[in-house]
């Protein structure tokens, strides 16, 4: 799938990578507190059975980008 709702819910395991280029860095505790909303859209849409780490691998960074036309979030959702 590239775009959009899958066909049926997910049953199995699911990979998200949420990539931020920001000014400045977040510390660990708030870069996952910032994406928990997108987390939650994802279960809510049926993209991943729950946000636990047995059905979630979940992973947020942050690169430091001066350029603020280059600023933005990439966001990487596969099945495992």
């Amino acid at each position: 799938m590239v775009c959009g709702r899958p066909k049926k819910r997910v049953e199995g395991r699911v990979a998200l990578q949420v990539t931020m280029m920001r000014w400045n860095r977040q510390d660990k505790d708030n870069r996952y507190a910032s994406v928990k909303p997108l987390v939650d859209a994802f279960k809510n849409l049926g993209w991943c059975v729950d946000d636990s780490d047995k059905w979630l691998d979940l992973s947020v960074s942050e690169v430091v980008e001066r350029d603020k036309s280059q600023q933005g979030t990439v966001v990487e959702w596969r099945q495992l």
